[in-house]
């Protein structure tokens, strides 16, 4: 039986729901978050009463109260935050998510309060590096995870960071005080994570690349260059024209990623990941570019887009980290 690969109707109704908070609740607001380093209480409000709280803090498949959504809708309903606010999106979406993958590996409930954010590490333990501007959004907790399947939870001391980008997800410097809680699970588990992990990055990046192109697209059709609109100029045109190529490749690579999880296959997270960081690189900078003096300004968004990407990227280990997780994979198919 070939498999269906609609969204439900249920599902179409929470993607409603986030682009109908995203316009409402973020829309407009993303400088006043940058601003003051943090969500509002009225956009957090919102946030839980659209009830797309519920997919940021379950996993589906588990057995819990709230949305047993597909992954391809969770990651969808991310990259729609992500088009309007990324670094807002992150700071409602994150700690949800950390906590409930903290859960699964077994970390205890009163561990588990708190925690902010994720990182995939070399080695757990006390050598493990302090956070530099980590994403924190106001909690002191974070979690651990290493390839050979050990995971801690650290309480952390966190202090104002001279962060270049993600300000609403509340960036902070901080140094780890104590672990919490530590564990262990098998390897070949804790790889799967990774791979989840940056599919929730990779949501984050594509809905930046999509909002560049759109934006940049947009925007050079109204400008006017030798007495014809950019876009009529070829060299413009072709940039664009592969802006959104690369984007929507990128979104169609996200969404065989969700799907690929849903029948227990985890690996194309990463290579999602590492196409998105690479796309979401290169579309935001021409973007900036296309908009010349203007992309600098903060009287439009591609600046901060620009800068959004490049933080984000760093996080999860980073591209090095998630290259060597698929080599390691293409090492195992070669096993197999």
């Amino acid at each position: 039986m070939p498999m269906d690969f609609s969204l439900t109707d249920e599902e179409q109704m929470v993607l409603d729901a986030a682009a109908e908070f995203a316009r409402r609740g973020l829309l407009g607001k993303e400088r006043d978050h940058e601003r003051e380093g943090c969500v509002s209480d009225a956009s957090r409000k919102s946030f839980a009463e659209s009830g797309l709280d519920l997919l940021s803090t379950t996993l589906p498949g588990t057995n819990s109260d709230g949305m047993d959504l597909s992954w391809p809708a969770r990651i969808q309903a991310l990259t729609i935050l992500a088009r309007t606010d990324a670094a807002a999106a992150m700071a409602l979406w994150l700690p949800g998510t950390t906590a409930a993958l903290a859960k699964s590996l077994g970390a205890p409930a009163d561990a588990v309060a708190g925690l902010g954010q994720s990182r995939l590490v070399d080695a757990v333990g006390e050598t493990s590096a302090p956070c530099s501007a980590l994403p924190m959004a106001g909690a002191s907790r974070i979690l651990d995870l290493d390839r050979e399947g050990r995971w801690g939870i650290a309480e952390v001391t966190p202090s104002p960071s001279e962060a270049m980008a993600l300000h609403a997800a509340g960036p902070r410097s901080a140094d780890s005080v104590a672990w919490l809680a530590q564990g262990q699970v098998e390897a070949e588990a804790a790889h799967e994570l990774r791979h989840l992990l940056r599919l929730v990055g990779s949501a984050l990046l594509v809905g930046l690349a999509r909002a560049s192109t759109d934006y940049t697209a947009a925007y050079v059709q109204e400008r006017v260059a030798f007495s014809k609109p950019l876009s009529h100029h070829q060299g413009v045109a072709f940039i664009v024209a592969e802006m959104a190529i690369r984007t929507t490749g990128c979104e169609l690579l996200l969404d065989r990623a969700g799907w690929d999880l849903e029948q227990g296959q985890s690996r194309t997270g990463t290579d999602a990941w590492l196409e998105a960081c690479e796309t979401a690189l290169w579309v935001t900078d021409q973007a900036v570019q296309l908009l010349g003096g203007h992309g600098y300004m903060k009287d439009h968004p591609v600046e901060k887009w620009m800068r959004e990407a490049r933080t984000i990227t760093l996080l999860w280990g980073g591209v090095d980290a998630a290259r060597a997780d698929a080599a390691r994979d293409l090492d195992l198919g070669a096993e197999s």
